[in-house]
């Protein structure tokens, strides 16, 4: 009778001699045979790694090119108090021909006037990331999109800037900025800028891209960081003319506003 001693000496030996058959060639044709068995094997290993590469990469080069081609969201902003100046810069990329925001942040724009008592001046204005000093003009990052306004075949940004204060509410325009023929970047024009007066505060952005530019206005801004209720919002949509963004649709004003 076998005991377990005598079965682990035969495994031994099966072991050894699968060994020495891999390193040791049979003579004669049985060597020939071996050699094409060998170069077979070989052979079907290297296909299949292939296929396992191909398999992992294809994926994955497709999600990077998706990823690329995603486009842009636009973004609901509500009005900002002067101690929410921690926006985020956006890493994001531009297509061919758009102006990136890299480039709007390396040059000086011609900025049209800012409500009155707002202690930025327009005129020639380098633009800042968040979140800035009091006195800066920041480039924001929480609303903006890119739509063909002056109908050229290539989108212009639409962007919201903000002028940081001390304290109480950032006085805001939106504009839109274009690259002239000779490079330069300017202001196409303003679409809207917030009032304290009268009041009128941006509460939204929609860039179309066929170039409307829908605001949503608000007339009430809470203390405590309430959302406005609908009663106090308005969607207006303003278009390029050829010199100005006069209103299209939507109400002018809000019910007992002062002129």
């Amino acid at each position: 009778m076998r005991d377990r001693a005598d079965d682990r000496l035969d495994g031994e030996f099966v072991a050894y001699r699968d060994t020495l058959r891999a390193v040791v060639r049979p003579a004669g044709p049985d060597a020939v045979r071996e050699a094409v068995r060998q170069r077979r094997r070989r052979r079907a290993t290297v296909l299949a790694a292939a296929v396992a590469v191909l398999t992992a990469t294809v994926p994955l080069a497709a999600w990077r090119q998706l990823s690329r081609d995603a486009p842009d969201t636009p973004v609901a902003v509500g009005p900002a108090a002067s101690d929410a100046s921690t926006e985020s810069a956006d890493p994001t990329g531009s297509p061919p021909g758009r102006l990136s925001r890299e480039e709007l942040l390396a040059t000086t724009v011609d900025l049209p006037d800012w409500p009155a008592g707002t202690p930025c001046a327009p005129g020639p204005t380098r633009l800042v990331d968040p979140p800035g000093r009091p006195g800066d003009v920041i480039l924001s990052t929480f609303a903006g999109g890119y739509g063909d306004i002056d109908r050229d075949g290539v989108a212009e940004p639409v962007a919201l800037l903000r002028c940081l204060v001390d304290e109480g509410m950032y006085p805001e325009q939106v504009v839109v900025l274009d690259r002239t023929t000779d490079g330069r970047i300017v202001v196409l024009g303003q679409v809207f800028r917030s009032d304290p007066d009268r009041p009128e505060w941006l509460y939204a952005l929609d860039v179309r891209p066929d170039g409307l530019i829908r605001i949503e206005v608000t007339d009430a801004v809470h203390s405590d960081g309430e959302v406005p209720g609908r009663a106090h919002r308005q969607w207006r949509s303003y278009r390029w003319d050829g010199t100005a963004f006069p209103q299209v649709s939507g109400p002018t004003r809000f019910p007992g506003a002062r002129d």
